[in-house]
């Protein structure tokens, strides 16, 4: 290489036309092969001949905006799904060694408890955090409790636990497993062996937030979740602390402590 000469990562070059065409025919491939969909499939659930699919497929043509809107409400996907591989050709991965992570203490009053962050990604349709908690049991502070959006799975590790989801008290021992909605108030709710450890997955859609509206106002989704200027508080399943007639005071003392997918109070 010439001195002075800059070496170039392919990578770094802007998508042609032929490369953009290329790629959109792979999702639309994956997709389906996903979906075990046959292309004949396709074509009947999207209206799309199926040998126009082999040549969108393919990246012989590029197809219009109208066709791939067909193609993405057949796949059951966005349209923007369809053009996943040519945003960056960069991904990532996480390896986390036995005994590593990024170690963390969570404080709640007089409760605290260990947890250890294994992984986390974030892209414009997936938020995936994986942690390693570790509960010592204190009958006199109980873990907290949280809200948020996506959905969470546990898995037990060692010691038993009862936990809360919504409403119900499910207990857990090692080798147990929970996965659940995160609209509803959800977590341990009673630490029943010395010590507990457990697997925590979330995944959220980050574009999934509160609609906007009016300060201090009160809105229901379809979901029955409460938001207060714009921060959700919590499902109408649950007590509310706060109703229409609370003072503007009340409610400025109230969203400086409850945050939407943080902790909340009981």
């Amino acid at each position: 290489m010439a001195a002075g000469a800059k070496r170039v990562d392919p990578r770094d070059e802007p998508a042609t036309a032929e490369t953009i065409v290329s790629a959109v025919g792979r999702a639309i491939r994956d997709l389906r092969d996903l979906g075990k969909m046959t292309a004949r499939d396709l074509a009947l659930c999207s209206g799309v001949s199926a040998a126009m699919i082999s040549r969108i497929e393919s990246g012989q043509v590029s197809p219009s905006l109208a066709t791939l809107e067909q193609l993405a409400a057949a796949l059951g996907v966005p349209v923007v799904s369809l053009f996943r591989e040519t945003s960056s050709a960069v991904s990532d991965f996480t390896v986390v060694r036995k005994g590593e992570g990024l170690r963390s203490t969570r404080l709640k009053g007089e409760h605290l408890h260990e947890y250890t962050v294994l992984g986390f990604h974030r892209r414009l349709d997936l938020q995936f955090e994986s942690v390693l908690v570790t509960v010592e049991r204190n009958d006199h502070a109980p873990p907290p409790t949280y809200t948020g959006h996506g959905c969470v799975f546990v898995y037990v590790l060692e010691g038993s636990a009862v936990y809360r989801y919504g409403r119900h008290e499910i207990e857990l021992n090692a080798g147990d497993s929970l996965s659940l909605d995160a609209e509803l108030r959800y977590g341990v709710q009673k630490v029943l062996s010395p010590r507990l450890r457990f697997l925590s997955v979330h995944a959220d859609n980050p574009g999934e937030r509160p609609p906007a509206r009016t300060q201090y106002g009160f809105e229901r989704t379809k979901c029955g979740c409460e938001y207060i200027g714009g921060q959700r508080m919590n499902c109408f399943e649950e007590a509310q602390d706060l109703d229409a007639n609370s003072t503007a005071e009340t409610i400025d003392r109230a969203l400086a402590s409850h945050r939407r997918g943080v902790i909340t109070a009981d």
